[in-house]
């Protein structure tokens, strides 16, 4: 098996197995005045083509960043391993309504409570004790990460591997790097 299959396993099995190091990742963006800003997603899918999938609220500020710069920067690392994947990708926003109601279905209620506050995510407020949720309207939204390049890093004893992949239209090219 090929490092790049390796790297889409070791994701898919993050999907499924909540104790995964890669389950959690790190999604950087940068907005048209130059803030970036990281935050950590939950992974939930990796399809044949590689694209991501993950969830946010529609009126989170990675969504406004995203409007104004649809690539962003993922990090995946496992620390018991020393592997580091880093991604760019560009974000497309899933706007099937058939599709957002089936995942929207699938999320267990109490991880609903997420999308469904009253105020938007960042809100200041006194106390948690203040937020409330609706009942009739949700905020989910399903973001799709195309990767375009994925950088694979492997620490070692001897001779550490760096690997750059490069998304060419649908295949990849590789390339080792110095680390």
């Amino acid at each position: 098996m090929n490092i790049l299959d390796s790297i889409k396993n070791e994701l898919r099995k993050a999907v499924t197995k909540p104790k995964h190091r890669f389950r959690y990742f790190s999604m950087a963006t940068c907005g048209i005045h130059g803030h970036v800003r990281q935050r950590m997603l939950v992974l939930r899918d990796v399809a044949d083509d590689f694209t991501l999938t993950a969830y946010t609220d529609s009126r989170s500020k990675k969504m406004t960043h995203l409007r104004e710069n649809s690539e962003v920067s993922l990090l995946f690392f496992n620390p018991s391993k020393f592997i580091q994947i880093t991604m760019t990708a560009r974000v497309q926003v899933d706007n099937n309504e058939e599709t957002i109601l089936n995942l929207w279905n699938r999320i267990k209620p109490r991880s609903r409570k997420d999308y469904i506050t009253e105020l938007p995510p960042g809100t200041m407020i006194q106390d948690p004790s203040e937020i409330e949720h609706q009942d009739n309207i949700h905020y989910f939204t399903v973001l799709r990460l195309i990767p375009e390049k994925i950088e694979y890093v492997k620490l070692q004893k001897i001779n550490h591997l760096r690997i750059l992949f490069c998304r060419e239209d649908h295949t990849w090219s590789s390339t080792y790097l110095v680390p």
